[in-house]
């Protein structure tokens, strides 16, 4: 069953505006026909007639102007049946056929033709308007009639408008079932609680809200991470990174995650190397929050420090075997940061607001005099930055430097080993 939506229906508002604009129209026609002599400041402009005077008497008149046009924009936006949105623009058009109009000598056939198309304007006004209520309140009646039939889970997923695999996803979350548990029992019915749940949460993916941040999880390296809108979403890429960190930390190893976020890739090591000292830090304090408790909840032993990237509030102790991050590295600018998931991440964590580079230029600037003799810089960056990532690594200093590929072949992390009498 769907939530009651306690705010005035659409069609009623609009009713309401009409009859509004209809009545200070209809007192302003009577003024223009008692005063047919004094009609200046008409003129015809291009798609019908714009008022060029801003007298007063035109008033109610761009009001219906505003009002039309307001009309065509929400039928753009499906939120009036297209076949009445149609009417709205005859009405349109009736008013600029009766709006054509300059008469300084009271011409009786003028006065004629200007009410002729002042009753073909009300009329498709009326019946746009009843035809709108009309088409809503079908709609109201075809959903309560919905509401009755039995919704079973499959048939929730066959109706959903979102990929098979995202309404799966939130179905699982909300049933609470695993994902064999929903296969067999797809033709149970749906508990109303269950499809209210569902129903809110598919609307807010249909919005273009990321799944991460709606279920408030996200898997990584076969664990759940706590995600929401404080920290970019891991991604599958980002696994990368962590498997060339553990093939290449010593035994009792000492690991530096800067700009952890969601704490995922510092986690995921400590998890899988309990023998290493895992140190992790981020600019971010509700960052900083999410990965303690993904540390807390997946029992990781991590350390936590605040800062900007090196300049932390906790002293660095000692060398370290691996210094790593995924660091911002998206231009400034970059049309992918208004599309998709990008637009509900958090900026600074995606984009370095330059060139891409100057934060992956700051970390390799600042490794090399905390790096342990042999220690590595891992890096994340773009598929198209390989190279110039390479060459960052390079100007400071650092040997044997390669990029490593991610599954689909293309560039995703540049590593660069520190050899001090190489410096």
């Amino acid at each position: 069953m769907q939530e009651q939506n306690r705010k005035p229906s659409f069609p009623i508002v609009m009713l309401l505006v009409s009859v509004a604009l209809w009545i200070a129209s209809l007192s302003n026609v009577a003024f223009y026909l008692g005063n047919h002599g004094s009609m200046e400041g008409l003129t015809v402009l291009i798609l019908g007639s714009i008022f060029a005077s801003l007298d007063i008497r035109y008033c109610a008149v761009y009001a219906n102007y505003v009002w039309l046009a307001a009309i065509v924009l929400l039928a753009l936006r499906k939120k009036v049946v297209p076949v009445h949105a149609a009417l709205w623009g005859l009405a349109l058009v009736a008013f600029s056929v009766k709006a054509v109009y300059v008469d300084e000598a009271g011409n009786t056939s003028d006065i004629v033709r200007y009410g002729a198309g002042f009753y073909l304007w009300y009329a498709a006004f009326a019946v746009a308007t009843i035809g709108t209520f009309a088409g809503k309140n079908k709609e109201r009646k075809a959903a309560s009639a919905a509401d009755g039939i039995k919704m079973t889970f499959d048939k929730w997923l066959g109706l959903s408008k979102l990929p098979k695999n995202e309404a799966r996803m939130l179905l699982q979350y909300v049933s609470e079932y695993t994902r064999v548990q929903l296969l067999t029992r797809g033709g149970e019915e749906m508990p109303d609680e269950v499809r209210q749940r569902a129903d809110r949460l598919a609307q807010r993916r249909l919005n273009g809200e990321p799944v991460a941040y709606i279920l408030g999880v996200r898997e990584f390296y076969g664990r759940r991470f706590t995600v929401n809108p404080s920290v970019l979403i891991p991604r599958p890429e980002t696994e990368h990174l962590v498997e060339a960190v553990l093939a290449r930390l010593p035994e009792n190893g000492r690991v530096w995650d800067l700009g952890t976020g969601s704490g995922a890739v510092a986690v995921t090591v400590a998890l899988e190397r309990p023998d290493a000292f895992v140190r992790t830090s981020d600019i971010s304090t509700p960052a900083l929050e999410t990965a303690r408790k993904n540390a807390a909840d997946l029992g990781a032993r991590v350390e936590f420090a605040h800062g900007s990237w090196f300049d932390t509030d906790m002293p660095s102790e000692g060398k370290w075997d691996i210094i790593a991050s995924n660091p911002p590295y998206i231009e400034n600018g970059d049309k992918h940061l208004l599309q998709g998931d990008l637009r509900f991440e958090p900026q600074i964590a995606l984009t370095d607001f330059s060139d891409g580079l100057s934060c992956i230029r700051t970390l390799a600037q600042g490794a090399p005099d905390r790096l342990a003799e042999g220690g590595f810089l891992l890096l994340e960056h773009g598929f198209d930055q390989g190279a110039a990532v390479r060459g960052v690594l390079a100007e400071n200093g650092f040997s044997g430097v390669e990029t490593l590929p991610d599954l689909a072949g293309l560039d995703r992390v540049t590593l660069g080993k520190y050899m001090k009498h190489l410096k």
